[in-house]
């Protein structure tokens, strides 16, 4: 009979600190270790309202803390993973994953075409998941219960994280401390007869809300010398230095057909790329 592994979480509303600039989202939310709730609640308690502008009081600023972060859970292959879910959300989520075997009129964490609603209600709905791992690697889960995948879905949000499925008989401990790790985006893992290595968990988010009251540079480059040439350093050219003064894109005095404008107006420099912090 497969072993089993239990694990408490929670989804809450807690505010994002992205970096130390004021960039952030002030509607995040989490899964977490039910363990870390009240030190979560703790941080969106106090979140400064209104919030300081970056250039005015920089001090005031909140940082990014270590337990806002994605949830990162750990098993065997052939262990089955029990996750008891409490939803402090002021909607309905739920836990989906991908990877694992459960049964989904039970555990598909949402409301999918007839199949049950397996997701918990808000404020304090509680269901349990049942996983099976059969398979080693990474796998993703989200809410299921909330669809959009606009700015104002719970993914958009922060509602996400992984599992981890390690080989059988596999250990993991904290890379700082040696102890057992319960949860973390970085991991000592220890497999009986071989190198032990160390983990890290990467994600990647897209049309992330950013709620910084000063929006964030867009750089743009000039060069006057005549096309065709490259810039690429990796081909020989000359790396260019970013300008930042608010105009954004990045074609600058080169125009849009190669050549200075020279009629007075400046070109459009807009993106939808945010900057990488």
């Amino acid at each position: 009979m497969a072993s089993t592994r239990t694990y408490e979480v929670v989804a809450l509303e807690v505010p994002i600190a992205y970096d130390a600039y004021g960039d952030h989202d002030r509607n995040g939310m989490v899964f977490a270790l039910a363990e870390h709730e009240a030190e979560l609640r703790s941080i969106r308690e106090g979140w400064p309202d209104p919030f300081p502008t970056p250039i005015e009081e920089p001090e005031r600023l909140p940082k990014p803390h270590p337990l806002v972060r994605p949830l990162v859970l750990r098993a065997r292959v052939g262990e089955r993973v029990v996750v008891s879910f409490r939803n402090e959300l002021r909607q309905r989520a739920g836990i989906h994953p991908q990877g694992v075997r459960y049964d989904v009129h039970r555990a598909d964490g949402g409301a999918v075409g007839r199949n049950p609603d397996s997701s918990a209600e808000p404020r304090g709905g509680r269901r349990t998941y049942v996983w099976d791992c059969d398979l080693e690697g990474v796998f993703f889960f989200h809410d299921l219960a909330d669809l959009r995948g606009s700015e104002q879905g719970s993914q958009a949000h922060g509602l996400f994280g992984a599992l981890v499925v390690e080989p059988p008989d596999a250990t993991w401990t904290n890379p700082e401390t040696g102890a057992p790790l319960r949860d973390g985006l970085y991991a000592d893992v220890h497999v009986p007869g071989e190198p032990s290595f160390r983990e890290y968990v990467l994600f990647m988010q897209d049309e992330t809300p950013n709620d910084n009251p000063v929006p964030p540079p867009h750089p743009f480059f000039e060069c006057d010398r005549p096309r065709p040439h490259t810039h690429a350093v990796a081909a020989g050219g000359e790396r260019l230095a970013p300008i930042f003064d608010g105009r954004g894109g990045h074609d600058g005095g080169h125009g849009e057909d190669g050549e200075d404008r020279g009629d007075g107006a400046e070109a459009e420099h807009e993106s939808m790329m945010l900057m990488s912090y």
